[in-house]
């Protein structure tokens, strides 16, 4: 089995971030990639610039100034969107999105955490351990298997997912459910681009409902995703930020004061 991992947004530039992920066996995934591949051929979408194939971008697909999404009408855009969503859930077991609201994350977490490689990264490590915990509770895997992570080759998340993704699996007792990780660019794998397309929804609905209060109905293309209950969406709420930071700094008061009872031994 395999799980694609893509993030949508930047703290320093999004009021709401997150990251999904999707999960299936290879064989699916495999079939998956060459009917997501004809889809795009058969829409004429954007053409990736350095790689020079056809690839699926969620921000572009959303931007009224990219081309050629710009210049569609709107038919064009719903079938692509409604090919894609298809395809996707033809394919997966199962499929995750956690966001959070930025301005919660920056007034209680950021404070308390120690350096800026920390702050800057700290949201991501957050969710991924959000969607580890569901895949790990509601993914069956068969037995002597685990499931192969696949992360978008962000250079700024990249290092943390990879450190993080391992400190996981050790502290959760997860390395019967997640084997091999890698990281690599969404253009060469389909994989990432349908994570990319779920994390850009999910964040969209937690702005629309939490920020805009409800303005908007839920996307169509979100609707459509999770029509079959494959997907969970959800967000931490600034409630959900407290009570992690509570359990947090009791562990690393428990922590420092056994550092210092041994340093006293000493």
């Amino acid at each position: 089995m395999i799980a694609y991992f893509d993030e949508s947004g930047k703290p320093e530039d999004k009021p709401v971030v997150s990251l999904a992920a999707f999960v299936a066996t290879d064989l699916k995934w495999r079939r998956f990639e060459v009917r997501w591949m004809a889809a795009l051929r058969t829409y004429k979408a954007a053409i990736h610039k350095t790689a020079n194939i056809p690839w699926f971008h969620m921000t572009d697909y959303e931007s009224p100034n990219a081309k050629p999404y710009g210049q569609w009408s709107k038919s064009t855009r719903i079938g692509l969107a409604s090919s894609l969503a298809g395809i996707t859930k033809d394919a997966i077991t199962f499929g995750t999105v956690h966001s959070l609201v930025v301005s919660d994350w920056n007034e209680i977490i950021v404070p308390r955490l120690e350096n800026k490689y920390k702050q800057k990264r700290g949201w991501y490590i957050f969710l991924l351990q959000g969607l580890m915990e569901d895949i790990a509770n509601f993914v069956h895997i068969p037995p002597h298997e685990t499931i192969a992570c696949v992360f978008d080759e962000n250079k700024e998340i990249a290092g943390a997912a990879k450190l993080h993704y391992a400190a996981l699996k050790s502290s959760k007792n997860w390395s019967q459910i997640f084997g091999s990780s890698t990281y690599d660019s969404s253009p060469f794998f389909p994989g990432l681009q349908a994570a990319d397309m779920l994390a850009f929804e999910g964040r969209r609905a937690v702005k629309n409902k939490v920020l805009d209060k409800g303005e908007r109905p839920i996307s169509k293309l979100l609707e459509n995703l999770s029509s079959r209950k494959q997907i969970t969406v959800g967000r931490y709420t600034r409630e959900d930020l407290l009570k992690f930071h509570d359990k947090w700094m009791a562990v690393k008061q428990y922590r420092e004061a056994l550092e210092a009872s041994d340093g006293n031994r000493a």
